[in-house]
């Protein structure tokens, strides 16, 4: 533990000498911590100059030119060098964000160690970044992870009739929930990358239950249905939603001078494009707020109150899935009048 603290200290004398020679290598961001997740352009903003995210040993530069960004690599190797650490060019890769660039920009960096390639995505801290902004990649790694986790407990766990539905439940959200949703409170998710992981969750729901597919597709049992008996009646959309506004009050209540929320408020100094800008992730999240019955005027104020927030983000949770359930039960009882919903198909038995 000793060691990793000292190292981290070292690394970080290493990258505060590296930018001290890159004075120019950055990204203005201009920001107001208002509390306003959009149209906060107001007079008098704050400029944040950022030039790298790091993690443990990690670093991640970021520039808006490539000419900036060679120089900041070239000085980047000499620094390491200088302080008898050596860069792991294979596994440094260069990414071009947002629009496709021209030729000359997706072209390789070359370093004295080799060259560092440009790629479209990139994993990192266990997330697939690509360079359009999208979680496509990062849902289809989240699912074939989920689905080896899923598969490991199966006939342990999960296909065991001495467990109760209960005991399962916890240790399918504890584990295959847990590895699906990995890092979803930062995903701007759309519903293409829902439809994916839809079929995983409700096949993961009728295993466990005991229904074939079969059986699903000529008794008309839906997936809402299956989930209900599991007692699971929150959506995997709606799980999803929880989290990123969950996530989204630990940011509300950092400090003003902490970059995550800098960047949360923030915006850059260039025009957005007027042709069909992509969603960002507090676009996503007001709408999130609006699902979920939350005032997005006085969010800000509610999320200081972390366990407030949190109550707040439970309660919407459960409104949306009891007005679900609700809708659910209606139908099945205007199909099935004189019985319950568990009792409505023979398959439910349990």
């Amino acid at each position: 533990m000793i060691a990793l603290t000292l190292f981290n200290l070292y690394f970080a004398m290493v990258m505060e000498q590296w930018r001290i020679r890159c004075r120019e290598f950055r990204v203005d961001v201009m920001y107001k911590c208002g509390g306003k997740l959009v149209g906060e352009r107001t007079r008098r903003p704050l400029k944040v100059k950022a030039t790298e995210l790091l993690f443990a040993d990690d670093d991640a530069a970021v520039s808006v030119d490539r000419n900036t960004m060679e120089r900041a690599a070239e000085k980047l190797e000499k620094v390491i060098k200088a302080w008898g650490l050596t860069l792991s060019v294979g596994k440094t890769k260069l990414l071009v964000a947002g629009a496709l660039g021209t030729e000359d920009e997706a072209r390789p960096i070359m370093l004295e160690g080799g060259e560092v390639e440009c790629v479209t995505n990139f994993k990192y801290l266990g997330s697939v970044l690509e360079a359009n902004g999208g979680v496509g990649m990062d849902v289809g790694e989240r699912i074939a992870k989920a689905a080896r986790a899923f598969g490991a407990l199966k006939g342990l766990i999960f296909n065991n009739s001495n467990l109760s539905y209960k005991t399962k439940k916890m240790v399918y959200k504890a584990v295959v929930l847990g590895v699906l949703l990995y890092g979803s409170e930062t995903w701007t998710t759309k519903r293409d990358a829902t439809k994916k992981m839809k079929p995983f969750h409700n096949r993961c729901l009728r295993q466990i239950v005991g229904i074939t597919s079969a059986q699903q597709r000529t008794e008309l049992i839906s997936s809402v249905q299956v989930a209900y008996q599991f007692g699971m009646e929150e959506s995997l959309e709606d799980i999803v939603i929880a989290r990123r506004l969950r996530w989204l009050g630990h940011l509300a209540r950092m400090d003003d001078h902490r970059l995550p929320k800098k960047k949360l408020f923030g915006w850059l100094p260039q025009r957005r494009p007027a042709h069909g800008t992509r969603m960002r992730w507090r676009d996503c999240v007001r709408k999130d707020l609006n699902r979920f019955n939350i005032d997005d005027r006085k969010w800000y104020q509610l999320a200081q109150d972390r366990s407030g927030w949190r109550r707040s983000c439970r309660t919407g949770l459960e409104d949306v899935t009891s007005s679900t359930a609700t809708t659910v039960l209606n139908t099945v009882f205007h199909t099935c009048p004189s019985s319950p919903l568990i009792l409505c198909h023979s398959s439910l038995y349990k």
